[in-house]
């Protein structure tokens, strides 16, 4: 009778001892789990760069403080850019402008519209209208614009010695830096085939014309 409450005794401890075995089984079971559905987020450096890549790629391109990345060329970068095809043999009807735009100096020096019928580009054209220009109002001198005048430009040494409201140059860096002209390309026309050309031309037909099996036939 005294065996008995010792057995029912050990009963319960063992009990309880497989108890707390099972639960701390079932925990370490529980971890596992958790740490395995982890694992993949963690899998290295070059996977979070993925993930942060196909979040990117979600919400479009974003560039460094939120602005939305583009690659496009702005009105400010092309308003000074134009396409003026003086290229080929063909007539070319070309009009152009002399600007001066220094800031506070900005003038209109003339303009002038010529026929063509060489190739050229716009720069070289842009280049030889300016060294005519120079050599004109160094020859003729030119009236100084109103601007000019109440600024007292050009430096007097530019001035017509005979005439003090009309110059003859500009100061060098001027030049350079200020001096433009404005090319327009108005029209462009076929050229015609050059008159000797085409006396030529005939010419040979009335031989071609003239000769039947390979002899000359000669009217009599």
């Amino acid at each position: 009778m005294l065996k008995l409450p010792v057995a029912a005794f050990v009963y319960s401890v063992e009990m309880l001892f497989k108890t707390m075995q099972e639960m701390q089984r079932m925990a370490d079971q529980g971890i596992d789990a958790l740490v395995d559905g982890i694992a993949p987020a963690r899998a290295g450096p070059g996977h979070a760069h993925s993930q942060v890549s196909d979040a990117a790629m979600s919400f479009g391109d974003v560039a460094p403080g939120g602005a939305a990345a583009t690659n496009h060329t702005t009105h400010e970068e092309t308003s000074d850019m134009t396409d003026v095809d003086l290229r080929g043999d063909a007539v070319k009807l070309v009009r152009y402008f002399i600007v001066f735009n220094r800031r506070d100096y900005e003038a209109y020096l003339g303009d002038d519209t010529e026929v063509i019928t060489y190739s050229t580009n716009e720069g070289d054209y842009q280049g030889s209208k300016k060294a005519e220009f120079l050599a004109q109002i160094a020859e003729e001198s030119a009236e100084i614009p109103d601007k000019w005048r109440k600024k007292n430009y050009p430096p007097e040494e530019f001035r017509d010695p005979h005439d003090k409201t009309r110059f003859i140059g500009l100061p060098r860096q001027d030049i350079e830096e200020f001096l433009k002209v404005k090319v327009e390309l108005v029209h462009r026309y076929e050229r015609h085939e050059a008159e000797y050309e085409k006396d030529q031309a005939d010419a040979l037909e009335k031989l071609a014309s003239a000769v039947k099996d390979g002899k000359l036939q000669v009217e009599k």
